[in-house]
């Protein structure tokens, strides 16, 4: 019997290929919104100053200690680029993957379908070419359910096996609970899977030799939480600006499983939402078809190979973050996406890699054209989330420079967007119109007062639901004939005059 890791080629290959996926993924296209969040919290010099600013703004980053922490440090030592805060993630992404990998690679020997799947999923593609915490998240979660694997396993492992894979399942429990608020709802799965896959007997076994790591992992769980709900009655949440409802529920099962790159850009899926759909319905459909063979296909080799009673007992363990998070969302009104459930993509990959294997092995031709046909859309997907303009996000870094380069010119600009994407791509700001020099004026929800505002040559309008919550920027364009000249990803140029915009 092998102990302790596996062999070197079990975790070198997989753990090159995500390398390189990385590579791919990650690029220096502008900042939107909460990256620009992100970046203007790491760039303080002092972290309590940073941490009380968000207090006071009621951000929902002050439920996201460990993340803003280490961006704040991580950005010290390799600056405040995009792709340098992007690559900040990247390190916990990396150790989870491979751990998974590593663990499944006693069990799977095609372990290329498991692998393909994590390394060309849209999912991962999108999200490692953000500055946020759902890299992290997903490195944290394959952590926790490779130490399950491995420690459920029969025979059981021993000694410093166990060992090593028990301190695995607590790190990853409190790398979770310590990112995010949202994480430490989901550690509520694995701390109730682990009463399902280990016996009660081994569970009392483990008190005495694991004691310490035990006790540690649960008090941080516990003082973590006494955080989490002090920050609420502080006010820190998620921003306001939608609901769930049976749209949102549905585009996490559309996030997850891959469909991203295929249909239309988010900002149109937000605008429009399923109406959108309509112009992709061919090459989407034909996704929804192979995908849910394999789905079908994975679920049912799973079924076979394991207890009914304890899949079904852990189908209830990931029901009950689920059913918490969806029931926040409909009772504090805000739009839960499939972001907000990164934790259960590492279940949905289990699932998808079973299924192709199965496809792959025992259905012949058939089988194999599916499964091709899965890989070929599924990267298809994702190279357009890479490349394609629909998938772009809030352009802050173009819509500065037209700013900047009308500023330059003694132009009156308005500047209804993000103070923090202004800030981070150098937008000089007043938020007082007597004190505007060459400097845009700070518009964000703006009352009556609007009216003896000074004329604007130039309004940069972002998201007006956010922006301009009450429309009065929109009523006012209309009063004064204001026309859009350029139309940005997630902004529009307005202007009465004829400017020199580059």
């Amino acid at each position: 019997m092998r102990t302790g890791l596996s062999p070197l080629t079990n975790w070198l290959w997989p753990a090159l290929f995500l390398m390189l996926v990385a590579c791919a993924a990650i690029t220096n296209r502008t900042f939107w919104i909460d990256e620009c969040v992100t970046a203007h919290v790491a760039d303080h010099t002092n972290l309590i100053e940073a941490w009380e600013e968000m207090v006071d703004l009621r951000f929902a980053e002050v439920q996201m200690p460990f993340f803003i922490a280490y961006m704040w440090g991580f950005e010290k030592f390799f600056g405040d680029s995009e792709v340098a805060l992007r690559l900040a993630g990247l390190p916990f992404f990396l150790i989870g993957m491979t751990l998974l990998l590593t663990a499944l690679a006693r069990r799977w020997r095609n372990l290329w379908a498991l692998m393909l799947t994590i390394g060309l999923s849209p999912f991962v593609w999108y999200y490692l070419n953000e500055a946020r915490l759902y890299t992290m998240q997903m490195g944290a979660s394959a952590m926790v359910v490779a130490a399950l694997f491995r420690l459920s396993e029969n025979p059981a492992p021993t000694g410093k096996t166990e060992r090593w894979w028990l301190r695995i399942y607590c790190s990853g429990l409190v790398l979770l609970s310590v990112i995010s608020m949202l994480g430490e709802i989901w550690a509520l799965a694995p701390l109730l899977a682990v009463l399902v896959v280990i016996t009660k007997e081994r569970l009392f076994g483990w008190w005495r030799p694991y004691r310490t790591e035990i006790i540690a992992t649960l008090t941080i769980l516990f003082f973590t939480g006494i955080y989490y709900l002090w920050s609420l009655t502080r006010g820190a949440r998620a921003t306001a600006v939608g609901t769930t409802n049976l749209q949102t529920f549905l585009f996490i099962f559309y996030e997850q499983l891959g469909f991203t790159g295929l249909g239309p850009g988010r900002l149109e899926l937000r605008e429009h939402g399923a109406l959108s759909l309509k112009p992709f319905a061919v090459v989407l459909a034909l996704y929804a078809v192979v995908t849910g063979i394999v789905l079908v296909a994975g679920i049912r080799r799973i079924w076979q190979n394991n207890s009914s009673r304890i899949l079904l007992r852990l189908l209830g363990c990931l029901s009950v973050p689920s059913l918490l998070i969806l029931l926040a969302g409909l009772m504090m009104h805000f739009r839960v996406l499939g972001r907000h459930f990164t934790p259960l993509i590492c279940v949905v990959f289990l699932v998808l890699g079973a299924g192709l294997v199965q496809l792959w092995r025992q259905l012949g031709s058939g089988g194999k054209v599916v499964v091709v046909g899965f890989f070929v859309l599924i990267f298809s997907s994702s190279l357009m989330v890479r490349l394609s303009p629909r998938h772009e996000k809030d352009n802050y870094r173009q819509a500065a420079r037209f700013a900047k380069e009308l500023l330059a010119q003694n132009a009156v600009v308005w500047w209804n967007a993000d103070r923090m994407g202004a800030e981070y791509y150098n937008v000089p700001l007043a938020t007082n119109a007597n004190a505007l020099g060459q400097k845009a004026l700070l518009i964000i929800n703006p009352g009556d007062e609007i009216a003896s505002l000074p004329k604007a040559d130039l309004i940069i309008s972002s998201r007006p639901d956010v922006f301009d919550s009450q429309g009065t920027v929109i009523n006012y364009l209309k009063q004064e004939n204001f026309q859009a000249k350029t139309n940005l990803p997630a902004f529009i140029l307005w202007e009465q005059t004829l400017l020199d915009l580059p």
